[in-house]
């Protein structure tokens, strides 16, 4: 058992601290269920545009998907259009992430632990900020988390008015109380560069912080290249799942990215491909989030001006 003291917890969102392929296939796959029965497409042939269509906008949670589909087929794209069209397989979109959205076991016990403890939480995703920031508001997160990066939103469909396509109060699609700021375009992990720019931006030393994920050579291999203390959310893995199986269909990923996810393997940072066999874990988390308080006593953060890692000492 670890026995460690941090003020600074940065954590991996998705499938770290809640369930995102379930919500995912939750929601998209009953919506594409619908749109295959409204338009009447061949499921292989559906299948590649929408693929086409997310790798175009580099996700798989693209919010204006169906309006891209009609225009794929050269039919009108307007929101109100594509709404009225499209009610059932919007509606079967939102019922199925409703039902599906919820937090991993100890997760919310968890973070109300280390935020009374006067710790920073600091939240670290390669989703995009739209998708992200609607599930920190929906689990209520929005100031749970002092800091949320993320890469900025993806680009909307020529033409689009943003404010008429969105049905909510305009506060509702930002957070009020989390900080939020964009990671560089392209940068993703394991970009230890980018988690030490965390770091400094917190005004933190990389010993006060922990970082948890649940991919072994993504987010473990981050930490470690990084000298960040590590923590594997073992609990979160699920890359031979079916739902797993139907999003490499219709992912944004190129297929090499596809091989490379099912070998467990990823160039590190330009460097040589890692395999899980060769990231050594400091910290497993085998069956919840929870378990992160048997290994780190977490402690107030008080900002640092670091000489040793790029500021000078207050």
């Amino acid at each position: 058992m670890t026995n460690a003291t941090r003020t600074v917890l940065i954590t991996d969102l998705d499938d770290t601290l809640w369930d995102w392929l379930n919500i995912w296939y939750s929601s998209f796959y009953p919506m594409f269920q619908e749109i295959l029965r409204i338009t009447g497409v061949p499921e292989d042939e559906l299948i590649s545009v929408i693929k086409s269509i997310h790798e175009k906008v580099g996700t798989s949670e693209y919010t204006f998907v169906l309006e891209d589909i009609e225009s794929t087929y050269g039919r009108a794209s307007d929101v109100d259009t594509v709404t009225k069209k499209y009610d059932a397989a919007i509606h079967a979109f939102r019922r199925g992430r409703k039902n599906a959205q919820q937090l991993f076991p100890d997760v919310w016990d968890t973070l109300q632990h280390i935020k009374g403890r006067g710790a920073k939480i600091v939240g670290y995703t390669e989703s995009m900020a739209f998708a992200t920031i609607q599930r920190i508001k929906a689990f209520g997160l929005d100031g749970v988390f002092d800091v949320l990066y993320s890469p900025k939103d993806h680009d909307h469909p020529d033409g689009l008015n943003l404010e008429r396509a969105r049905s909510l109060d305009s506060s509702k699609y930002t957070l009020q109380h989390t900080v939020h700021h964009n990671t560089p375009p392209g940068e993703l992990k394991p970009n230890p560069d980018i988690l030490m720019s965390i770091i400094r931006d917190l005004g933190a030393r990389k010993d006060d912080c922990v970082y948890v994920g649940d991919k072994l050579v993504k987010d473990v291999t981050m930490a470690i290249d990084a000298g960040v203390l590590d923590a594997w959310a073992k609990y979160g893995s699920k890359i031979h799942s079916l739902e797993y199986g139907f999003l490499k269909r219709v992912t944004h990923w190129t297929p090499k990215a596809v091989d490379d996810e099912a070998k467990t393997k990823v160039a590190n940072n330009g460097q040589a491909a890692v395999s899980e066999a060769d990231v050594q874990v400091t910290i497993t988390l085998d069956s919840s989030f929870g378990d992160l308080l048997n290994h780190v006593r977490f402690e107030r953060f008080n900002a640092k001006h670091r000489s040793e890692e790029g500021g000078t000492e207050a």
